[in-house]
Parts: structure tokens; sequence; C-alpha cells
């Protein structure tokens, strides 16, 4: 597979929160890349989250996708929202490279 060549914003609604986690996320995002990151301002209301993804995909991307979650499925809308060139925003995100690397750090 070729490495990611751009990276969007994408907003995902239908899901319910409590089942709302960068784990989550990150295994609906593998259909068009990796998550880079989360606006964790959009994580409160719970009216939406948004996401940034590193993809591959060229296309403008705006699909629903069933979600499985134990023994229920739910369907979500995920729309890619805004493009963006470099990996910072400027509200406040969290990486995911930064937060694995504080996570290992913290276990040493």
């Amino acid at each position: 597979m070729d490495l990611p060549n751009r990276r969007a914003w994408f907003s995902v609604s239908g899901l319910p929160v409590h089942v709302w986690s960068k784990e989550t996320f990150s295994n609906m995002v593998n259909l068009w890349g990796k998550l880079a990151m989360v606006d964790t301002e959009t994580l409160s209301p719970f009216e939406y989250a948004r996401f940034q993804v590193e993809t591959w995909m060229i296309s403008y991307i705006d699909e629903e996708l069933d979600v499985r979650v134990g023994k229920l499925v739910y369907t979500v809308h995920v729309t890619e929202i805004e493009e963006t060139i470099g990996p910072k925003c400027d509200f406040c995100c969290v990486l995911m490279d930064e937060e694995e690397s504080d996570t290992s750090e913290a276990k040493d």
C-alpha cells in the first residue's frame, strides 16, 4: 500500500456517544487511511465528532458505514469537511503520534 498523500478533516454523525473513542474512529477510517488527530473541542456537546485522517484517497469522501458495536449495528455518516496541508490545526487537537509517545513515556 502506498503512503498517504494528503490530510483531510472528517466529521461523523449517527454514532452513539458511548462508543466514541480514538479506537472506534481509527477502525472506521481504516477504509481511507490512518487517524491522525481528533478535535477534542467537538467531543462535547456530542453533536458530531471531528477528526483528521491521513488518506491515500484522491476523491472527496462522503459515505455511510455500518459500525458494529457488540451485537448492535449503527449506520453512521462520515463526510470529509475540509482538506488541510499540515498536521496542525487552530483547534484543540490530540495528535495521535504525540499521544502514543506520551503514553509510552508514562509507562517507563
